[in-house]
């Protein structure tokens, strides 16, 4: 890691490298989110993470407490410098809202994070960047200290973590341009694998006009897209709410899929590990591109491992069974 930090050169901005806008500020967040949890195992934190669909809590994305029980809280903005009055005005409210709650929250330290450093323009006739930030604790009379972290310090973080240094900043990393490229043709031959297994669908124990079928047929050749209601609701209801299972991809989702034999679970599921990846299973079904890693398990081929483990629960063989196959 020394050898890195010596040939640490200036990089873009996370600014600079996401797209604008709504998408961008998500991968923000995200990947604020993964730095401070792998930041959080190292120092032997407690971090908690809120999930971008439900906001943030009174003014916090995430907090941490560490070993002393000092709670620290985190606000992140996908913000270029210098701020725009619109955004110091947003960033002020969070911290209305903090101030509003900061005795029930008790927060020792609130921590704004930005992907760029402030600035601090001293043309600027409502003062540059820094210096209204450092008056803001006073402004709103915050028991808590604040801090701004910017690109420097999350290149430190990303220094730390280097799966997501390769990715983002693999200049940074010694060799790091051969090792990304090491990755993706990892990952290219994961997604090849996995249309291998699960791209075609087979007609096990059905008679068949033609011979080729028997072999499978590629799924976007025949796939039949599925609605889902809720379980124990009247299907003979017109009026019952319908959902589209690619919403069952939205970050955060945890489903169940139940059904009779036959009506097409398991087709689903293979359906849905492919669509990130795929764009013509995309283009035909109105599905977006997907970099996460589709992990599908078939349970039936640990039926008789499961039994062995009667003792864990199905959640934790799962994730046995995933941890293994990773490492």
């Amino acid at each position: 890691m020394s050898a890195e930090r010596e040939r640490l050169r200036e990089t873009k901005t996370l600014y600079d490298i996401l797209p604008k806008g709504v998408e961008g500020g998500k991968e923000f967040a995200r990947i604020v989110d993964l730095l401070l949890f792998h930041e959080a195992r190292r120092s032997g934190k407690n971090i908690t993470l809120f999930n971008d669909a439900a906001g943030d809590y009174y003014g916090l994305d995430s907090f941490d407490i560490s070993r002393r029980f000092e709670k620290t809280g985190y606000q992140y903005k996908f913000y270029p410098s210098p701020l725009s009055a619109d955004h110091r005005q947003k960033i002020e409210r969070s911290l209305q809202r903090l101030a509003e709650n900061q005795d029930a929250l008790k927060i020792e330290k609130w921590i704004l994070v930005t992907p760029q450093d402030l600035t601090e323009s001293a043309t600027r006739k409502d003062g540059g960047d820094v210096t209204w930030f450092e008056g803001l604790r006073q402004k709103f009379r915050l028991k808590c200290e604040i801090e701004h972290w910017g690109h420097r310090k999350l290149q430190s973080f990303f220094l730390e973590t280097p799966s997501l240094c390769l990715y983002y900043y693999p200049e940074l990393m010694i060799d790091g341009a051969a090792r990304k490229k090491t990755i993706k043709d990892t990952r290219n031959r994961y997604n090849e694998n996995l249309n291998t297994l699960y791209g075609s669908i087979e007609f096990v124990g059905m008679s068949v006009y033609k011979e080729e079928a028997t072999r499978g047929v590629p799924i976007q050749d025949i796939y039949i897209p599925l609605s889902v209601i809720p379980e124990r609701a009247d299907e003979s209801n017109p009026e019952i709410m319908r959902t589209n299972p690619l919403s069952f991809l939205e970050r955060g989702a945890r489903r169940v899929v139940l059904g009779d034999p036959g009506s097409g679970k398991s087709t689903l599921l293979k359906f849905l590990a492919l669509i990130g990846y795929s764009g013509t299973l995309q283009k035909k079904y109105g599905g977006a591109p997907d970099e996460r890693l589709p992990i599908l398990i078939e349970l039936r081929g640990y039926a008789d491992e499961l039994k062995a483990h009667e003792n864990l629960s199905l959640i934790d063989y799962i994730q046995e069974v995933i941890q293994g196959a990773s490492s």
